[in-house]
Order: C-alpha cells, then sequence, then structure tokens
C-alpha cells in the first residue's frame, strides 16, 4: 500500500468517524451520560446518608429516563447505516496491514468495540428494555473512549503523511500518480523521460541550476512520482503534460499514425510556446528552429509518460477521463517525503 492509498484510507476513516455523523453524536450522549450517572450513583452508595443516598437513587433513575427520551430524537436507520458502513471502511484499512503488526491489532481493538456497541444498539432496538438500554450506555461508553483515541491517532498519521517537505527557494514541486500495478521498472522508466524532458528546457533556456531531485518514488496498485526542480521550468513541464494529455484527449483514442506525425509535432510546438509564455521564459522565443527541436523531444517524453493512458493526476488534480475523475473520486493531499 503507497502512501497515497494510506493517506486515501485514514481520510475516509476520519470521514466516517466526524463528529458531525449521527451515530457519533449518538454515542457521546450515551457515553457522557453514562459517565454522568456513575459519579451520581458512587455518590450515594458511599454517603452515610440514608436520606442523600435516596435523593442520589431517585436523580440517576430521572437522569437514566431523561437520556432515553433524549436519544429516542435520534435516526435509528441512519445510526445503523454509518455504523454498517464504518465496520466496512475499517475492515478495508485492517486488511492491508501485516496479520502480526501492531497496526492491525490496534485496528482489530477498535473493531471488537464498534461490534459490542452495534449488538447493544441492536438488542436496544429489537426489545427497548432499560436492561438493554443500560447495556447500550456501557458499550458506548468503552467506545467513545476507543473512538478519541484512534482520532487522535489517525490525525497525527495524517498529519505526518501529508508534511511536505518545503521545497527550496526558487523550486517547484511537481507529482504525478499513475494506475498501476507495482512495477518499479516501470516508474523508473517514467522518472527516466521526466529528468530527459527537464534537461532538455535546461538545454533550450539554459537554465541549469538547480537539477530535477527525486522527492518520493512509490509503487503499489497505482504509482506516485514526485520531483522537484528549478520553479519556471517545473511550470513549463507541467503545462506542457497538461496541454498534451488534453490533446491526446481531443483524439479520442485514434493512433498517431493515423492522426499524423506532423501534427503532433506542430501542436507540440504550440504547447512549448505558450507554456514559455506563462512562465515568462521568452527569450527563447525569436529561435524556431531551437524551439522546434526541443518541442519534438519533449513530444516524444511526453508520449513516454502519458501514451498507455495510466496517468491520472497532475499535482493532485485529476485528469478527465482518468478513472478516478470519472468515479468523481476527491484527490487526498499532496504527500511528497
Amino acid at each position: 500500500m503507497t502512501t497515497y492509498e494510506l493517506t486515501q484510507h485514514l481520510s475516509t476513516l476520519l470521514q466516517t468517524t466526524d463528529k458531525d455523523r449521527h451515530f457519533v453524536r449518538y454515542v457521546f450522549v450515551l457515553a457522557r451520560a453514562y459517565d454522568r450517572l456513575g459519579v451520581e450513583l458512587m455518590e450515594g452508595l458511599t454517603s452515610r446518608n440514608r436520606t442523600l443516598f435516596s435523593r442520589k437513587h431517585h436523580a440517576v433513575r430521572d437522569a437514566f429516563y431523561e437520556v432515553r427520551r433524549q436519544t429516542e430524537t435520534f435516526p435509528v436507520g441512519q445510526i445503523f447505516h454509518e455504523l454498517i458502513e464504518l465496520r466496512e471502511k475499517l475492515s478495508q484499512l485492517t486488511q492491508q496491514f501485516a496479520e502480526t503488526g501492531q497496526e492491525r491489532e490496534a485496528l482489530q481493538g477498535f473493531a471488537a468495540e464498534l461490534h459490542g456497541f452495534y449488538e447493544a444498539f441492536e438488542q436496544f432496538v429489537r426489545s427497548a428494555s432499560d436492561e438493554a438500554f443500560g447495556a447500550l450506555m456501557r458499550a458506548a461508553h468503552h467506545l467513545h473512549l476507543r473512538l478519541q483515541t484512534l482520532r487522535q491517532v489517525l490525525r497525527l498519521i495524517c498529519t505526518t503523511l501529508n508534511a511536505e517537505t518545503a521545497p527550496q527557494e526558487g523550486c517547484q514541486l511537481l507529482t504525478l500518480l499513475f494506475d498501476g500495478n507495482g512495477d518499479y521498472e516501470r516508474l523508473l522508466v517514467r522518472l527516466q523521460a521526466l529528468e530527459v524532458a527537464y534537461r532538455h528546457l535546461e538545454a533550450l533556456t539554459g537554465i541549469t541550476e538547480p537539477a530535477l531531485t527525486v522527492q518520493r518514488l512509490e509503487a503499489d496498485r497505482r504509482m506516485r512520482i514526485s520531483v522537484e526542480g528549478e520553479a519556471r521550468l517545473i511550470e513549463v513541464l507541467t503545462g506542457l503534460l497538461e496541454r498534451y494529455v488534453l490533446f491526446r484527449a481531443h483524439l479520442n483514442g485514434a493512433a498517431d499514425d493515423e492522426v499524423g506525425y506532423r501534427v503532433g509535432a506542430t501542436q507540440s510546438l504550440i504547447n512549448l510556446v505558450d507554456a514559455l509564455k506563462q512562465a515568462e521564459l521568452t527569450d527563447i522565443l525569436d529561435d524556431e528552429p531551437r524551439l522546434k527541436a526541443c518541442a519534438l523531444e519533449l513530444y516524444r517524453e511526453l508520449e513516454v509518460l502519458v501514451s498507455d493512458g495510466a496517468l491520472l493526476q497532475i499535482n493532485e488534480r485529476h485528469l478527465p477521463g482518468s478513472p478516478a475523475y470519472v468515479s468523481g473520486a476527491q484527490p487526498a493531499p499532496a504527500s511528497a517525503a
């Protein structure tokens, strides 16, 4: 599992345990009442004053039924739905970790508390007895403690994963996400294409510092490349990638030999000129022969990057036609080492 995928799983789990969810508020109300009633009950039990004992006993009983009335306002069906959804998400994440790992044990511990609460809730809905409601409050008390701890840990992990190394002064990041099968060799081919394209831009513009550096390489079901380079060159390279992807999308799957190599080369030159203008690198625009030669070289390297249609995101932005874009999935926060 890549860092990107782990971040997505953790973010989804945080969303399904958000404080605005019905079941989370339901658990909070029950757990808070359980704690409060426990304190009241202990004060009565440890008191030698029989009047105080009797008063506390009646107060606890009245508060118990008040909590029951309060929880009747919650939508039972929605709570069941959210509980089932959370159990599914939790199971998906748990399966990603080794069977003997501490992470798996922690998630399984929370899953056990969640299962206990689910069963108590189901039993209360069926019987509506005071005994079942008391058991539900007790289960909520245990689950709420686990839930608070889990969310703290998840937020800490997400913060660590999403903590990007700040680019050097005058530098910029380029992050690409590909659909892949964990093939590191293919990942390195893509990285090499990026490096060659960057060098072509260096030769064209005369900008040689700083060189392109790798921030992160990951390969699993999806492959991720994150590189850092001179801000203007990265801006040009990013613009070329985005324009070339759109150009290919407009071909509607037609092969390059059918469209014509000259059309692609011409479009590559147009893209390069536009990207240079956008980055305010205009000194080279009068040298048409060098522009054409560089455009052809860049055209070949961009083909290596995008010809198989596996590119899903550029700098966390989904591309039209990509599986993530079509499914309506939301991009996860950037994560560069």
